[in-house]
């Protein structure tokens, strides 16, 4: 019994220490017009940690799919292409921004305009999840500063 609680104590320590590596900042999605099918999901995700970090995947209880998107250009035209993952290098940081890694958040249930918040959770190869509320801004606005986890 004492070997399952120390092994018990151990795996919740290691886990929160981990779950601390990841840092998300700017989280917010971009206001579009009415019966729109698609909104753009944006912000830094910076890697505190000692190892590189996967971001595999989000999902949002108000849209049917959030899926992981980059823009390139390719042969002088911008096309979206969906990302299996997205690496994060230990002590770096990877920023989701117009023009570059986005989230596509799919078929949204209502309208959400500025001033909502919408709930996503993002999901790393690891197992960790990180839940945050991500503030809907009309136009490109870049978000505020405040830390989100």
């Amino acid at each position: 019994m004492y070997r399952f609680l120390l092994l018990t104590a151990s795996l919740l320590l290691s886990t929160t220490l981990f779950a601390s590596d990841i840092v998300i900042k700017r989280a917010w999605v971009s206001e579009a017009p009415p019966m729109a099918k698609t909104l753009g999901g944006y912000m830094i995700v910076k890697n505190l940690g000692k190892i590189e970090r996967h971001f595999v995947s989000a999902s949002a209880v108000d849209f049917d799919e959030v899926l992981l998107h980059r823009t390139v250009l390719e042969g002088g035209l911008a096309k979206m292409v969906h990302q299996r993952d997205v690496s994060i290098p230990a002590g770096g940081r990877i920023e989701f921004k117009p023009g570059n890694y986005h989230l596509m958040l799919m078929r949204p249930v209502r309208r959400f305009v500025a001033g909502d918040q919408i709930d996503i959770t993002l999901k790393f190869k690891d197992g960790e999840e990180i839940s945050l509320p991500f503030r809907v801004l009309k136009g490109m606005n870049m978000g505020s500063e405040h830390e989100c986890h």
